[in-house]
């Protein structure tokens, strides 16, 4: 279940000064956030979803190590980066 994942997510998030909020997900779908986008709309109004690097260098997305986004290195990089944004979304 994704409920996990959204927890960790948000635990993670930060609230920018003008009221928006950023967070970094792991996601497998061919278009980013096609499963988990119902579920965060209920919630967040969302402005914009982008891949952490090209889908062409994603070692899932090209066959190479299935399953590499788990630990991908691109992932801690963009969440060490939020870090230094804003505030924590939860406190």
């Amino acid at each position: 279940m994704a409920g996990g994942e959204y927890l960790r997510d948000m635990a993670r998030a930060r609230q920018l000064p003008d009221g928006r909020v950023k967070w970094v997900e792991t996601c497998f779908c061919a278009t980013p956030l096609a499963e988990e986008r119902p579920y965060w709309e209920k919630y967040f109004e969302l402005i914009a979803v982008k891949d952490a690097h090209a889908r062409s260098r994603c070692r899932d997305q090209n066959g190479t190590e299935p399953w590499a986004c788990c630990d991908c290195d691109c992932t801690e990089r963009l969440e060490r980066w939020l870090e230094s944004q804003g505030k924590p979304f939860q406190e």
